[in-house]
């Protein structure tokens, strides 16, 4: 059972995103965009359109009643703060929620993720999958700081392989150190030369292994899919092949110390 349908999740969104931006939302205004979030069509002549009609609306919008707004102060998922409409932390949480769509079940076989840069929720659908995954090994060579928060939160990866490569602001490995400190991270992190990696993967301790269409980094700018790899051979021979180059890696320790800031000019 979901916590709450796509209109209540759109109502949502609607104000975590106005919050965001620091400017004022009214209960008006909310109940505005949640009752009616595109423009109503206007009344056709035709009877038999007019019915269409009504049946869109009623399928869609909202039906007179407890308004979106009433709800959510209702539940405690929003409140008033100096006249404007936030989000409370129990609403947060319930958006954490939602934000995370469920995979499919009573599929046979494991589950291939179709990434597409128009659909806002691609990137929350990966980590999802990676999640249901259970614990494993995420092998990404250019993954950074804020991939390794969402990892923590959302999913169970307890390791993370990259490369050492420096990114142009010379400041990649030095973030992903203190992360880990920060976010007191339970998840290791290794680190090998980048002729080392070039494919990403995500191997659970069991079960299928996912090919990685793209780096976590860029789900949301170019299409692609994860897929499992199908064949037992060549899933065992992946997972043989990572489990070498994870012992032969070095380990990126927590630090929360800015050792590139530190470092002398050369």
């Amino acid at each position: 059972m979901e916590l709450v349908d796509d209109k209540l999740h759109m109502a949502l969104i609607y104000v975590d995103t106005i919050e965001s931006t620091g400017t004022p939302l009214t209960l008006e205004a909310l109940d505005g965009f949640a009752v009616h979030p595109t423009p109503v069509p206007g009344r056709q002549r035709s009877s038999y359109l007019a019915a269409m009609r009504d049946e869109m609306l009623n399928e869609y919008y909202y039906e007179p009643g407890e308004s979106p707004s009433a709800f959510l102060l209702r539940a405690q998922w929003i409140q008033l703060v100096g006249g404007s409409v936030r989000l409370t932390n129990l609403g947060k949480a319930v958006l954490r929620h939602a934000q995370r769509p469920q995979l499919q079940s009573g599929m046979e076989g494991p589950l291939t993720v179709t990434i597409d840069p128009d659909d806002r929720l691609a990137y929350l659908r990966v980590f999802d999958l990676l999640g249901g995954a259970g614990a494993g090994l995420l092998v990404d060579p250019y993954i950074r700081f804020e991939e390794l928060f969402d990892l923590a939160e959302l999913t169970r990866v307890d390791r993370v392989l990259t490369s050492n490569r420096v990114d142009r602001t010379g400041l990649r490995l030095n973030q992903l150190s203190r992360t880990l400190a920060q976010a007191e991270m339970t998840l290791e992190l290794r680190v090998l030369a980048p002729e080392h990696l070039h494919d990403r993967f995500y191997i659970p301790d069991t079960g299928d292994i996912y090919l990685l269409g793209s780096s976590l980094n860029s789900i949301t700018a170019r299409p692609g899919v994860i897929a499992p790899i199908a064949d037992h051979a060549g899933s065992e021979a992946v997972r043989n092949a990572y489990a070498k180059l994870w012992r032969l890696a070095d380990v990126l320790p927590p630090s929360s110390r800015d050792t590139a800031a530190e470092s002398p000019p050369a």
